[in-house]
């Protein structure tokens, strides 16, 4: 039964108009039951009404509503994959902040193991360790970052109170990994690095 827009009418007695009105309930319940527990649920888990998913309209900008906050998706091409990302763009559309990236974060399941998060904004943190030589080559996993790799954190440690030397080359910086030089010694292994790029 389609939704019939003006019932009750008001110059037909409810005892008359019931059969019109209860389809318009039933109507109303089919297009709510729509990405939503419907109101008619028995269960009770979840509760009626309850949102079993959100969709947000895939657009790169909602013009007409200007004044509001808008949360939407879009597809995008990241440099990881071509996917839906969400964005939250102000409601003077001054600010488009990109919120995902397209890829799951990853975490070592114990220390040293490498992982990769992302910030708001579109920013990458790949971290994980290595065991220097006098020159080491590392080389970031999950084949580095798509566009450019800005900074590179080493933390090392001296067990035996030594001096310790820990830096990296010159212009060996890139998307995908470093060139170390540093003490090498089994008192120095491993050395933690944290870099950051998009």
């Amino acid at each position: 039964m389609t939704y019939q827009p003006g019932v009750p009418t008001g110059s037909i007695p409810l005892n008359q108009d019931y059969l019109n009105i209860q389809g318009n309930f039933t109507s109303l319940n089919t297009q709510f039951n729509v990405d939503h527990v419907p109101l008619t649920s028995t269960s009770g888990n979840p509760p009626n009404g309850y949102h079993t998913s959100i969709h947000l309209v895939p657009a790169s900008f909602i013009a007409n509503a200007s004044g509001y906050g808008q949360l939407y998706n879009n597809t995008n091409n990241d440099g990881y994959s071509n996917d839906q990302s969400l964005y939250f763009n102000t409601g003077t559309g001054n600010l488009t902040l990109q919120l995902t990236n397209n890829f799951v974060p990853t975490k070592g399941a114990s220390v040293g193991d490498s992982g990769r998060t992302f910030l708001p904004g579109g920013i990458t943190l790949i971290w994980g360790s290595f065991d220097p030589n006098s020159s080491t080559t590392v080389t970031f996993p999950f084949s580095g970052f798509p566009n450019v790799c800005v900074n590179v954190q080493l933390t090392g440690s001296a067990s035996n109170n030594s001096t310790f030397r820990n830096n990296i080359s010159t212009g060996t910086i890139s998307k995908t990994g470093f060139t170390w030089q540093g003490t090498v010694d089994s008192h120095y292994k491993p050395i933690f690095y944290l870099a950051i790029g998009n």
